[in-house]
């Protein structure tokens, strides 16, 4: 929520920023899946991709 909170102040265009966030969320629902599933590298791989969609939206405002 706070990196949204920091693109929006900064001015990211709200239809990117949208598609970044429900990104991340999705991430985040199938690392859980993988984690029930005992899928360690796929989770892995999951969560990374979770922390480069946050940064990405951290940056997404510097234009």
């Amino acid at each position: 929520i706070g990196a949204v909170i920091i693109a929006h102040l900064l001015g990211a265009g709200q239809t990117l920023l949208d598609i970044l966030a429900f990104l991340y969320v999705m991430l985040r629902v199938f690392y859980i899946l993988m984690y029930v599933s005992d899928m360690p590298t796929v989770r892995s791989a999951v969560w990374a991709a979770a922390l480069l969609v946050n940064i990405a939206i951290l940056f997404v405002g510097y234009r």
